[in-house]
C-alpha cells in the first residue's frame, strides 16, 4: 500500500506540474486528476480485495453457456 501511495503521489505531482506548465482549462485539470484518483482507488481495491478485480468470473459468465452449448451440441 505504501508503494502504491508513493507511486500515485509521484504521478500526481508530475501531472500537476505538467498541467501548470501548459496552462490547461479547469475542465481538463479535473479530468486528469479524476483519472489519477480512479487509478488510486482501483489499485487500493486490487490490494485489499483482489477477487473484485479478477476477470475470471466475467469470462466464465460469458463463455460457460457457449461451452455448454458446444459440449451438448
Amino acid at each position: 500500500m505504501l508503494y502504491l501511495t508513493i507511486g500515485i503521489a509521484c504521478i500526481l505531482f508530475y501531472q500537476i506540474s505538467l498541467l501548470r506548465r501548459q496552462s490547461v482549462s479547469p475542465k481538463e485539470r479535473r479530468l486528469a486528476l479524476s483519472v489519477t484518483g480512479v487509478a488510486f482507488v482501483f489499485g487500493t481495491i486490487s490490494i485489499f480485495w483482489p477477487e473484485w478485480v479478477n476477470p475470471s468470473q466475467a469470462i466464465r459468465l460469458l463463455f460457460e453457456p457457449i461451452q455448454n452449448f458446444i459440449i451438448q451440441g
